[in-house]
């Protein structure tokens, strides 16, 4: 679902983003002040950049989804807007943020935060389980899976946040029926969203 965030999208109620130029490297420095609510600590995060507006820098993910797994394993809920294709129908990359929590009682169907491989995350749908290990898949990925301990799950989703503002609860029985009849449709998925992007 991830390929490097933006910062804005990292924009909540409780940090603070600045950029600045490190003095000993020719990095530069993201810096994210956690604001004084949320126990006045100051994270930096050494990472190198690519320029897409004045205002905007991207982030790699290992290190931006890393903190937001940080802040799930201390209790925390976080916000965050998604990219990539990998979810749709039922998240729009670059366009939808969702929430998440911490993982407790996870069940199939639970759209999951997992780190899959060393600094690889993805944030898809909870298919299977096999004793101790997860089975993940994108609802748009046509084949493939990921698999990895149920101890690397980090988060689970329980609202998309449309462009528009709209939330959905993702925990529902509605959801996870549509989810099911999406599942069912997989001999079709090409086809549906070769026609679903195609959509204003």
């Amino acid at each position: 679902m991830f390929s490097g965030q933006v910062c804005t999208a990292f924009k909540t109620s409780y940090i603070q983003v600045a950029l600045s130029t490190s003095a000993t490297s020719d990095k530069k420095c993201i810096n994210i002040r956690f604001r004084p609510e949320y126990r006045k600590k100051v994270i930096t995060l050494h990472t190198t950049f690519t320029e897409l507006t004045m205002n905007t820098r991207i982030i790699a993910n290992d290190i931006l989804l890393g903190e937001i797994s940080r802040l799930l394993a201390e209790g925390k809920t976080v916000t965050m807007r998604t990219k990539g294709n990998s979810m749709l129908p039922f998240i729009t990359g670059g366009k939808d943020r969702v929430t998440l929590v911490p993982p407790e009682k996870l069940k199939i169907g639970d759209i999951v935060l997992a780190e899959t491989g060393p600094g690889h995350y993805v944030l898809h749908r909870l298919i299977r389980t096999e004793n101790d290990t997860v089975i993940l898949m994108g609802d748009g990925n046509l084949r493939g899976t990921e698999q990895c301990p149920k101890t690397a799950v980090s988060g689970k989703v329980v609202r998309i946040i449309r462009e528009n503002g709209k939330q959905v609860d993702c925990t529902t029985r509605t959801e996870l029926r549509k989810w099911r009849a999406w599942m069912a449709l997989r001999p079709l998925r090409r086809i549906l969203l070769a026609v679903y992007r195609r959509l204003p």
